[in-house]
């Protein structure tokens, strides 16, 4: 996977990503000799985009780049996956690998407020896929 970037949304008010693409442009996927790369690919797109719906997810629950792999290493047809970015896309992605956790914030009280808690989804700019040789 080439890059896809990961959102949060503040616990009350608009859901509005704030992280990049889950995996940033992430290079992915050796695809299985007899699989068809392009259905693969979707299959891969629909795996991310249903692990990291706002559905599947959980307020202040971070995103590790080892469930970014597992989700795509668990696609029929997915013979090797190589992320190269994983970011929120409120920071940009790192500049020479992609990070390795993306933190979601949890509530808080400062200065007798309460802070905000973000759920982290997957932004929804379409993904760049990158095939193997």
């Amino acid at each position: 996977m080439k890059s896809a970037g990961i959102g949060s949304a503040p616990a009350a008010g608009p859901v509005t990503p704030a992280v990049g693409p889950v995996p940033g442009p992430a290079t992915c996927d050796g695809v299985d000799g007899d699989a068809d790369p392009d259905k693969v690919t979707t299959a891969v797109t629909d795996a991310l985009r249903n692990a990291y719906s706002f559905d599947a997810r959980a307020f202040g629950q971070s995103v590790t780049i080892d469930e970014v792999y597992a989700t795509i290493q668990n696609v029929p047809g997915v013979a090797a996956a190589d992320i190269d970015q994983l970011y929120r896309s409120d920071t940009g992605p790192a500049p020479s690998e992609p990070q390795p956790r993306l933190l979601a914030a949890l509530p808080d009280i400062k200065n007798g407020s309460v802070t905000a808690a973000e759920l982290l989804t997957l932004s929804d700019a379409p993904l760049d896929f990158g095939v193997m040789s």
